[in-house]
């Protein structure tokens, strides 16, 4: 009988630490993100239009990140883009950085030429335009660099060009 009570109390104490390792660990590593993708000037657009991908990163206070990078990926299928149901759903396609990093709050300026904030914690990309009228699924992946918040990951949104009228 004392066997089994040395064994629950040493059991329950294990726990106990790996649980605190767990939550002591998760707050070394930063507070948790807001990952957010947009699109400029849309997500609607006609074949011709450029567009460039906006991710914001803030942490769960809504405090911009104030260093780190993110990639910008989009879904393709071999070298055709597609959206981002083909990467997610259906999985026919797999997410391809566009460029291999996008620092958040460059320091030679926002890329963002003046149609999304200059807050801190935001990074725009380019993507330019479409020739032929497609739909084509977009992510960003955040890497934190010590900034206080931790990596994470936006939910895919699509940009549709349309026909011109």
């Amino acid at each position: 009988m004392k066997t089994k009570v040395i064994q629950k109390t040493f059991l329950s104490f294990t726990a106990g630490f790996a649980a605190l390792l767990a939550t002591t660990t998760a707050h070394a590593q930063g507070l948790p993100g807001i990952y957010e993708l947009s699109f400029c000037p849309g997500s609607i657009l006609y074949v011709g239009q450029e567009v460039i991908p906006h991710a914001s990163v803030t942490d769960s206070f809504g405090n911009g990140a104030l260093s780190g990078y993110v990639q910008f990926q989009v879904c393709k299928r071999g070298r055709t883009p597609q959206p981002s149901s083909a990467c997610e759903i259906d999985g026919t396609a797999r997410w391809r950085t566009i460029r291999d990093r996008w620092q958040v709050n460059p320091p030679q300026g926002n890329l963002c030429l003046g149609c999304l904030p200059a807050d801190p914690g935001n990074a725009c990309g380019f993507w330019g335009a479409v020739v032929n009228p497609r739909t084509i699924g977009f992510r960003f992946k955040y890497v934190s660099q010590g900034s206080g918040i931790v990596d994470g990951m936006s939910l895919p949104q699509d940009v549709t060009w349309l026909p011109l009228p």
